[in-house]
């Protein structure tokens, strides 16, 4: 026993403060009557369900804030998504106007030199031949 409290002796002052709190309390519990001890029991029932109704509204309304933040964070990852996509989109059409535009421009200058073929008497089918251009497109220009 005598070794039990050099023990305790030895722990910090705070937890021997807890400690003979706690017994103290306890000590007190037990000493009541069977009348205080309902009212105690009562008393305690209701600390905990009011404690329990609490942490239950706080974890309702955590829940409903943690909602709201992650929909508003949807709602601007969607909306940065779709600017990168539009401006992805843009990109990309613009590229495919300068290919089409290279291309038609290289027809167009297919159509040009079989055009001054003709008009210096060559036959369509040597012109279909050196430009690329099939006799149709040659008979259209």
């Amino acid at each position: 026993m005598v070794f039990d409290a050099f023990k305790f002796e030895n722990r910090p002052v705070e937890v021997q403060n807890r400690i003979f709190n706690r017994l103290f309390s306890t000590a007190e519990i037990c000493n009541l009557n069977e009348f205080e001890f309902m009212k105690y029991s009562r008393s305690l029932k209701d600390y905990r369900d009011w404690h329990n109704t609490l942490n239950h509204a706080i974890e309702k309304e955590t829940a409903k804030i943690t909602r709201r933040i992650s929909t508003k964070l949807r709602k601007e990852v969607r909306e940065e998504v779709r600017k990168e996509v539009r401006e992805e989109g843009i990109a990309i059409g613009l590229a495919t106007g300068r290919a089409e535009g290279r291309v038609q421009g290289a027809k167009n200058t297919q159509k040009e030199i079989a055009r001054k073929m003709l008009n210096k008497g060559m036959d369509i089918n040597s012109i279909s031949e050196l430009s690329g251009l099939t006799i149709e497109e040659i008979n259209g220009i």
